[in-house]
């Protein structure tokens, strides 16, 4: 090619990028005066939809350490977004490292906020030294302490299994020793689950076990407990209610269950829209589907790369 042919294409490209940079930085500013006057503004498109997510996170750091509490929550909720629909590793990446910075904010609200976002990355973003972070947490029984262990035995810290059991017995609170059966178990330590199944098989089938319990069985990705949440899948007894809070009528649990085993079985016959519901027009055919296909594929492969 024509070097000066070549020399413009640069030259055009460099100016596009600036200006890009500058709609970006004036968009973040913009955002942030109305997040200080105590607005909730969307996330601008121009930040979300870039093909450069990486230069949006950069941005993000002196918003990061802004001194009002609001400003920082905001700015992790835009590294989330932004990077949440990348394919691009190092965009994701870098998103989870800002987040782990952000779990010593010193906003309680802040960093519970931080860590429910960390749980919606995929295994593969935490990439060197992300999880020796979020073992440093564990070990320091950083806030908030259940659920941060339950994020390193997503990340499959087995060497935490020794730290953890303690939590686990007798005269801890009862929200932290739930959480440490639970890490336990993922973590595949077979007494940990058994005393889980213990539990769990002497309360009844109704909303507060499907909304309460289950997704924490599911958590495990332990075949037992997971079968134990198919089992009641199957089940058509009326022991749930329906969301319709103005006429709840009696139904099957299944249509709840259907939804909250969609994102961890491989091959699953239903996806889920964004919003977290099924993508589909009919429950009814749709929970025969999956019935039917679990019925087919006893042998079901449960994924781990998600928490």
């Amino acid at each position: 090619m024509n070097p000066i042919k070549l020399c413009c294409i640069f030259f055009l490209a460099l100016v596009a990028y600036r200006l890009q940079a500058q709609e970006i930085r004036t968009s973040l500013e913009n955002f942030f005066s109305e997040v200080r006057k105590g607005g909730y503004p969307k996330i601008p498109g121009v930040l979300t939809d870039t093909e450069d997510p990486g230069a949006v996170l950069t941005m993000l750091a002196p918003f990061l350490k802004d001194s009002a509490d609001a400003v920082r929550a905001s700015a992790c909720e835009i590294a989330f977004s932004v990077s949440s629909r990348s394919s691009r590793i190092p965009a994701r990446s870098q998103a989870v490292n800002i987040l782990l910075n952000a779990c010593h904010d010193r906003d309680p609200a802040n960093v519970s906020r931080v860590v429910d976002l960390l749980t919606r990355f995929e295994k593969t973003d935490f990439v060197f030294p992300a999880a020796d972070s979020v073992r440093k947490f564990i070990q320091r029984q950083d806030d908030p302490f259940d659920r941060l262990m339950k994020l390193g035995a997503f990340l499959g810290l087995t060497d935490l299994i020794p730290e953890i059991r303690p939590y686990s017995q007798p005269g801890n609170r009862t929200q932290v020793r739930w959480a440490a059966l639970l890490s336990l178990a993922r973590l595949g330590d077979p007494t940990a689950l058994e005393d889980i199944m213990n539990r769990v098989r002497k309360l009844p089938l109704n909303d507060d076990l499907v909304y309460r319990i289950f997704p924490d069985l599911i958590f495990t990705r332990q075949q037992k407990p997971v079968d134990f949440v198919v089992s009641a899948l199957q089940s058509d007894d009326r022991n749930c209610l329906s969301a319709d809070t103005e006429r709840e009528t009696a139904i099957p649990c299944g249509y709840r269950i259907m939804e909250q085993l969609a994102p961890v079985i491989e091959g699953y016959p239903l996806s889920l829209l964004e919003s977290g519901d099924l993508e589909t027009n009919d429950y009814t055919v749709a929970l025969k589907n999956v019935r039917q296909w679990f019925q087919k594929n006893k042998d079901y492969t449960l994924r781990t790369d998600r928490y």
